[in-house]
């Protein structure tokens, strides 16, 4: 069973997924974001979109290589299960215009472990807490030059720093 239809048109992400069951590395794999967001028909569907409407398995291709083509290994699709993700990294780095006007974070995990993360003052709005407590389920940070989509369940505290 062919659970990926090459025929509908998919945009290609790399990303590194953190996952429960294995701590000790990330999984590099690709992601299959929809060419048209749904949200605005001329541009392709952004990775808070396609983390908000997944629904409870994500499609993914486990790379071998930093090769969006990886055709020999086309067709062996896992499907991951979202709660047990504990952050997806994008491979593509950040514009310099998304770089700018950032807020310093610091992150605990349930597992105590902390991250140093920034985050885009015109993706947090007004106020942190508003955007923590919106209803998606991952968060949208940045991470050197790179963005960081956490899983809200995965988090203990948030601070400035």
């Amino acid at each position: 069973m062919d659970f990926f239809d090459p025929k509908i048109p998919k945009k290609k992400v790399m990303v590194e997924i953190l996952h429960t069951h294995s701590s000790q590395y990330l999984l590099k794999c690709v992601l299959f974001l929809n060419t048209n967001s749904k949200y605005s028909e001329v541009k392709p569907e952004t990775m808070q979109e396609f983390l908000h409407n997944c629904g409870q398995f994500i499609p993914t291709r486990q790379a071998t290589s930093d090769n969006y083509n990886d055709t020999a290994n086309a067709n062996l699709i896992s499907l991951y299960n979202v709660n047990s993700i504990i952050y997806i990294k994008e491979l593509n780095t950040c514009t310099p215009d998304e770089l700018k006007d950032l807020s310093n974070i610091q992150i605990t995990l349930n597992n105590k472990s902390s991250l140093k993360l920034s985050i885009s003052k015109s993706t947090m709005g007004n106020r942190l807490a508003e955007y923590v407590n919106s209803p998606s389920l991952f968060l949208k940070f940045i991470k050197g030059k790179s963005y960081i989509h956490l899983n809200k369940n995965y988090i203990f505290s948030i601070r400035n720093t």
